[in-house]
């Protein structure tokens, strides 16, 4: 596993030479090429974590005092563009990559799910719109690293052990 801080040369996230505030992207190789977007999508679905579900279930309640988006749950067999995972919404679905985000008013963030011939990339790009959204990440900084680690592994476990 690799932590980087760059995106993969062809990230969706790329796409629009948008800048970003903030950039990882963890890297596991999984040693299969046969994983498409509706095994990402699934082990995405499947594998949260009990403590990361705790934590956004805390996090819902303390954003909902300032007015920001809080999760709503939504599992289904298959997704299309615009469907909502819990608090991220599917941007687009290509054969070996989903992008998934949300949009708010103090920052935007998106996740993308990509496999690279073998390995396993999930990235997380933020933009700030204003002082709230860099206060607001500054704090949670310290979690967010903790889970998408966490859950690229379990994810990358999923995907090896064909589960999806």
């Amino acid at each position: 596993m690799k932590i980087l801080h760059t995106l993969p040369k062809h990230s969706l996230l790329n796409e629009n030479s948008q800048t970003y505030d903030y950039i990882d992207s963890i890297s596991i190789d999984i040693n299969t090429e046969d994983v498409g977007s509706k095994e990402l999508l699934h082990a995405f679905v499947t594998t949260t974590p009990k403590w990361i579900m705790l934590l956004m279930q805390l996090r819902n309640k303390i954003v909902s005092l300032f007015g920001l988006k809080h999760t709503v749950s939504a599992l289904k067999e298959n997704y299309i563009v615009g469907d909502k995972l819990g608090f991220f919404e599917i941007y687009a679905i290509k054969e070996k990559e989903v992008v998934l985000g949300e949009d708010d008013k103090h920052l935007d963030f998106k996740v993308s799910l990509l496999m690279e011939d073998t390995t396993f990339r999930l990235s997380t790009v933020i933009v700030y719109h204003n002082t709230f959204g860099k206060l607001y990440f500054f704090v949670i900084k310290f979690f967010h690293k903790r889970i998408i680690v966490s859950m690229a592994k379990q994810i990358a476990k999923t995907l090896i052990k064909k589960e999806c």
